[in-house]
């Protein structure tokens, strides 16, 4: 439940004005007959394996990426609030009525939300991007991905099924890099 609630309020701007933020944008770069055009407000990420190979990234947050996504947390705890006031009310009716009727079910009270309970995504779900088994950008020899990311530092997570969702941790995510804007990091 808390997963959807998460995945609704990133659909919902943080303000009426506002657009929620994204922590990661990643896209596979194609291979091409003609040089690749390097965006230089973008990062790239190249992987070469022996064979075809899922790999996991999470982008650690900077300061300002810490506060963002404290602000859009904090944003869906009030409306978890709202929402718990709302399912009170209609608990309080609901119960008043089953107290009037035999053989209604008595309802279930709702779990108030607070600091301690409350359930968000963690920011390195909201900012990561997997690398293979798909969209390789070259096949002779093995396999190689390009992808084009948000500049900053990632961590190397693991070997992760996308279809699939699970995979194998490597090292506990102790592999950092820095994925400069402008620049090809050669993993």
């Amino acid at each position: 439940t808390s997963i959807a609630l998460a995945t609704s309020l990133l659909a919902v701007p943080v303000s009426a004005k506002e657009k929620p933020p994204v922590f990661v944008e990643a896209k596979p770069v194609k291979d091409s007959k003609t040089a690749v055009t390097i965006n230089p407000a973008k990062a790239y990420v190249y992987v070469r394996t022996s064979n075809a190979m899922p790999l996991h990234f999470v982008r650690i947050p900077s300061a300002d990426d810490q506060t963002a996504y404290e602000k859009l947390k904090a944003a869906a705890f009030v409306e978890a609030r709202e929402d718990y006031e709302k399912a009170l009310k209609k608990y309080e009716r609901d119960l008043a009525l089953s107290k009037q009727s035999s053989g209604v079910k008595k309802p279930k009270k709702p779990v108030e939300p607070t600091e301690a309970n409350f359930q968000f995504l963690s920011f390195g779900q909201l900012a990561n991007f997997t690398v293979g088994t798909f969209n390789r950008f070259q096949s002779k020899g093995g396999s190689s991905y390009l992808h084009e990311v948000t500049p900053g530092t990632y961590r190397i997570y693991g070997q992760v099924d996308p279809l699939l969702g699970f995979g194998v941790c490597y090292c506990m995510g102790s592999v950092t890099f820095e994925a400069n804007a402008g620049q090809v990091t050669d993993l």
